[in-house]
């Protein structure tokens, strides 16, 4: 017989090992919980600190307007909150700064929870503060007045979420311009407060998904700064502000048919239009328009009679002062119109009431700059005077 076989250990040790394997795993159960709860305790406060530090420097936090859902919280979350208090779950969208020594807050920013937005203004930066913003989990970077140099810029092509970005005065430079297209994720360009040359946005044409651009307020070194607009077929939204418009722009941005969002501000320095019942053609054949703003660009009821063929239009808004009641009979052809600012319009109540017939229109402001609404039926009766329709 095999003495070892048939041992068996004494049964105080079998208790001793049972309660030993019970304890460590009562150990685990109560300790993981503790350690997941404490670096959530830990975290929490990283992002705090991070906050009242960036604002102690002088930047300016913006956060969302609704707070975080709790029920969206995990329990470490909710522990947090109850002990520090909400903000210590608030996401920050935003993030701007003004001035020099943007280091000071930069590795604070590497704590702030759901950044989408980095604005910078009036600074200068140097090459490490470039790399480290490029580090960040940014999808909006905004440069106003900041002096950085093209490579510096190209830099910020390491972000794979950076998908806009506005340049402002030095950063919106020609050269500067040329290095965009390695942002290889670029949705949005905003560009202002510089001058364009005949060939400063052709590097636009190589950012491969580019699909809303605004320009405002530049120098146009002729009207061929703007030529290379027609290469931007796959434009979505295309806002130019404060910009001199003549009648050759109309032809630039004809085969751009995948406009949703135009935004058209004549500055008012610019000449008037030679032929403005053409330019009004040109958007009238922007099939897809969804969004249109002209401003500066006085709309008569025949340039309505154009813009109508847009019959996708959900928002007009537009110099209405040249519009009578003969121009509403265009607009009800606009079966999508939820919104309608024409500003200057003198339209009767008559008019107003045709309007009203819109399926979806919820707003109309005209001249007196009040809105009027579908809900007390746009400041008219529903009936003419009389009880006629």
């Amino acid at each position: 017989m095999n003495d070892h076989a048939a041992y068996q250990p004494p049964t105080d040790r079998r208790w001793l090992r049972t309660v030993l394997l019970g304890g460590a795993f009562l150990i685990l159960l109560i300790g993981f919980p503790l350690i997941w709860l404490g670096s959530e305790f830990y975290a929490a406060q990283q992002r705090l600190a991070a906050i009242r530090l960036i604002e102690e420097q002088g930047g300016e936090i913006y956060r969302p307007y609704d707070a975080p859902d709790e029920a969206d919280l995990s329990l470490a979350q909710r522990l947090a909150m109850a002990a520090m208090g909400e903000e210590i779950n608030s996401n920050v969208m935003s993030v701007m700064w003004t001035g020099e020594n943007i280091g000071s807050v930069l590795p604070a920013l590497s704590y702030v929870r759901e950044l989408q937005t980095l604005e910078i203004h009036d600074t200068t930066l140097s090459e490490a503060e470039t790399a480290a913003i490029a580090k960040l989990p940014l999808e909006v970077i905004l440069l106003s007045d900041v002096q950085l140099s093209p490579d510096q810029l190209q830099q910020l092509a390491t972000n794979e979420s950076l998908t806009n970005i506005v340049l402002e005065g030095p950063a919106a430079s020609h050269e500067h311009l040329k290095r965009l297209p390695a942002l290889g994720t670029l949705r949005w360009v905003g560009l202002s407060d510089t001058r364009l040359s005949d060939d400063s946005l052709q590097p636009l044409t190589k950012i491969m998904f580019l699909s809303a651009l605004n320009i405002s307020r530049v120098e146009l070194e002729s009207e061929e700064a703007l030529a290379p607009l027609r290469q931007l077929k796959d434009l979505k939204i295309l806002n130019l502000v404060d910009l001199p418009i003549d009648d050759s722009l109309f032809d630039k941005i004809a085969p751009l048919k995948h406009l949703e969002q135009l935004t058209l501000d004549k500055s008012k320095k610019s000449p008037e239009l030679v032929d403005p019942q053409k330019a009004m053609e040109t958007i009238g054949s922007l099939s897809n328009l969804k969004y249109l703003r002209l401003m500066n660009l006085p709309v008569s009821n025949e340039a309505l009679q154009s813009i109508s063929r847009a019959t996708q239009l959900e928002e007009l808004m537009c110099d209405g002062s040249q519009i009578t009641d003969a121009g509403v009979q265009h607009l009800l052809k606009l079966k999508k119109l939820n919104h309608l600012r024409i500003h200057g319009a003198q339209l009767t109540d008559e008019s107003i009431r045709e309007l009203a017939k819109l399926p979806v229109l919820q707003s109309i402001e005209l001249h007196d700059g009040s809105l009027r609404v579908r809900s007390n039926n746009f400041g008219v009766s529903p009936t003419a005077p009389g009880g006629g329709p």
